[in-house]
Order: C-alpha cells, then structure tokens, then sequence
C-alpha cells in the first residue's frame, strides 16, 4: 500500500511495508561487506552520521540507514572530505531531480542542504 510522505520540496509515494521486507532481506549494507578503510570508519559511526530529520525520513519511508547501498569517500577540489551513500526505498518522487547532466555522458548531483553539513537528493 502506497502512502505519501512529503520533505522539504519532495513529494514522496513508498510503498513503505514492501521497502521494510526488502531491507529485511539484505543481512548488511554494502559499507559493512567493503574492507577499505573508508567504508570501515563509516560503519564503526553509522548511528552518529544521519541527522534526526533524516533518520525520521528514512523511517517514514521504511529504509534501514544501517544498510546503505553503497559508501564513497569523496575529497573535494578544496581539499574538504565527503561522504556519499545511496539508499533505496519501493516507489516514486515527484519533485526536483538531484542529477545534472554534463556533456551527454555524465552528470553532476546537485543536492539540497537539509541539515548542518548534511545533504540530500533524489534520482
């Protein structure tokens, strides 16, 4: 069953039971299978990273923040360090895509402050 659950400029349709039992189907988020340091660090602060607006949204939407599907470490051309995770849940967004387009073979992800040092998006 569908319900909507709006954040900041999005508008967001999950099917948040469905979202619950696939998480409840993966043993552990991609960080957790990954042996690099980055990706270790991640997981030993997992439940310090997420901001409580976004843990509440990830409840909403029946996502388990513990189990991300993937963990990068980015440094910045100023030399500042990113983490960036992507996360899954079963439905739709209506709303501003995060992605932009560079030169037909790529894009740029243009995300939304939603919290100190915190940012957000959907594609």
């Amino acid at each position: 069953m569908f319900e909507t659950v709006h954040f900041h400029e999005w508008e967001l349709i999950v099917d948040k039971q469905s979202t619950i039992n696939a998480y409840a189907e993966v043993e552990y988020g991609g960080s957790r299978s990954c042996s690099c340091g980055d990706c270790a660090e991640y997981t030993r602060r997992i439940d310090s990273i997420f901001p409580g607006n976004v843990k509440l949204l990830f409840d909403s939407l029946g996502i388990d923040y513990r189990k991300d599907a993937e963990v990068t470490h980015i440094i910045s051309d100023n030399n500042e360090n990113y983490c960036s995770g992507w996360f899954h849940f079963i439905g739709e967004f209506k709303g501003e895509s995060c992605t932009l387009p560079v030169n037909d073979s790529g894009y740029n992800l243009q995300l939304t402050d939603v919290a100190n040092n915190f940012k957000i998006g959907f594609t």
